[in-house]
This record gives structure tokens, C-alpha cells and sequence, in this order.
């Protein structure tokens, strides 16, 4: 999620392997109006994000604006599908790569999935 000028809340990125990218309900730019019926007006990227994400397993409905229509988009809450990559490998494409760490010599990934 990203906040546009107008304070409004759009998705700016969709994880590879999370729930957004698995049912292709969420499209980028989809304005994020309410999340579980409640309002989004005024909140942070960070405190709409914590209501988004949560256990595995558990379902979001999400309130979204796309092209002057309200569409309500539930989606199940899910890790990431692993990504194999190289140390030499290149990010994929619209990912966000958000930490790296160091285990018995050999580098492992964790992508974060938001939605």
C-alpha cells in the first residue's frame, strides 16, 4: 500500500504467491476504502496493513474503489508460495524483498506478503 496524495490508500505492489496475487481480485491502484467493514479514513499505511495481514488461514474482506465502482473483494490470508532463487538470481519482478539472512553459509529470502 502506498498513500497518493490525496491521503487516499492504493495498492501499489501485489506479492508473488500471496492471496492478492493467487485469486487476482486485487489490481494495482484499487483504492483500500474499508477493511472487515470498518473504514480506512485517516489511518496510516502501517495500521491498515496490521488489519490486513493476519493469521494464515483466516479470511479479509476487503472494500476497494476501482474505476468509480465500490467492489468487496474476501480474500484468505496466506503466506507467500516460497520463491527458489540463486544468490546470483534477480529479485522477481514486482516483489518486495524485505530481509536477508545468513544460515549455514547459504543465503535465504523472505518475501513478506501484505495481502
Amino acid at each position: 500500500l502506498k498513500a497518493r496524495d490525496d491521503g487516499v490508500l492504493v495498492v501499489s505492489e501485489i506479492t508473488p504467491g500471496g492471496a492478492a496475487a493467487e485469486t487476482g481480485n486485487i489490481w494495482l491502484d484499487d483504492a483500500v476504502v474499508a477493511v472487515d467493514g470498518g473504514s480506512v479514513a485517516g489511518g496510516s499505511v502501517n495500521e491498515v496493513k496490521d488489519r490486513i495481514v493476519g493469521p494464515p488461514g483466516t479470511d479479509v474482506e476487503l472494500t476497494i474503489l476501482r474505476g468509480g465502482r465500490t467492489v468487496k473483494v474476501k480474500l484468505r490470508r496466506r503466506h507467500p508460495t516460497p520463491l527458489l532463487m540463486s544468490p546470483a538470481a534477480p529479485s522477481p519482478p514486482n516483489s518486495q524483498l524485505t530481509k536477508s539472512r545468513r544460515r549455514g553459509g547459504a543465503n535465504y529470502n523472505t518475501f513478506v506478503g501484505m495481502i
